[in-house]
């Protein structure tokens, strides 16, 4: 960016816009019961799981730009599973294109489980949310009592819970493991790539850069210079 100064009385600042292939990170909800190990989860992805102290308990939602391995790059709102944020929570749902659901898969039988099996039905039947991908993720698999995936399913009763078109996958994970929280996002990125949600964003992406690059004829560039008439006093 760089200003050019005129010699009346105001100044003319010349604002350079050229810029490269702009971002637009995939929005993410991240949601299940409270104490579940979805903040250790997103700060594990953000910063490494090596890195991440014992987080706070979220009384209502972190939200963070995470990048992986495959370039991919998402914005995941970390949702409080507390029951007084869960009625605020449809805010965030608009333009969601991936939810990950966490479980702490050492809960089996207890008031917990009645309590994720009915938050994840609650999740997976608003509108907002009934076509798009689902990675639930059977958290804390390094401690004992922790439900292998054909009984974590079952318990959360997840058939039933699948009432509509749309792609899924669930994992175990161990937020302590550097390889393990990798392979989450990993499976992240699949889900949502896989998606008719993602093929709908490629189709608007491929039309919105036809627009931005008419025909030969008529000469275009993505730096543009922009003179800006404003009071000398204000650069003073």
């Amino acid at each position: 960016m760089g200003a050019t100064c005129s010699s009346g009385g105001t100044k003319t600042l010349a604002v350079n816009l050229s810029y490269t292939e702009l971002e637009y990170p995939q929005k993410i909800l991240m949601v299940g019961p409270s104490g579940a190990g979805k903040t250790h989860l997103l700060y594990s992805w953000k910063l490494g799981s090596q890195n991440v102290v014992e987080p706070v308990r979220t009384s209502d939602f972190n939200v963070e730009q995470i990048r992986a391995t495959s370039g991919h790059s998402f914005m995941v709102f970390d949702l409080s599973g507390s029951p007084s944020f869960r009625v605020r929570r449809r805010q965030f749902y608009q333009g969601t294109e991936g939810i990950v659901f966490v479980v702490d898969s050492t809960c089996m039988g207890t008031k917990e489980m009645d309590d994720a099996r009915q938050d994840l039905v609650s999740v997976l039947h608003d509108r907002d949310l009934v076509h798009t991908p689902l990675l639930i993720i059977g958290n804390k698999q390094d401690l004992s009592g922790a439900l292998p995936l054909e009984d974590l399913e079952a318990a959360l009763g997840l058939k039933a819970a699948l009432t509509t078109k749309r792609v899924w996958k669930m994992i175990e994970v161990c937020a302590l493991s550097e390889e393990s929280v990798h392979m989450a996002l990993d499976a992240l990125v699949q889900l949502v790539g896989a998606s008719e949600l993602a093929t709908t964003r490629t189709t608007l992406s491929t039309a919105t850069t036809e627009l931005d690059n008419p025909k030969q004829e008529v000469a275009t560039t993505k730096s543009d210079l922009v003179r800006i008439d404003v009071p000398k006093a204000w650069t003073n």
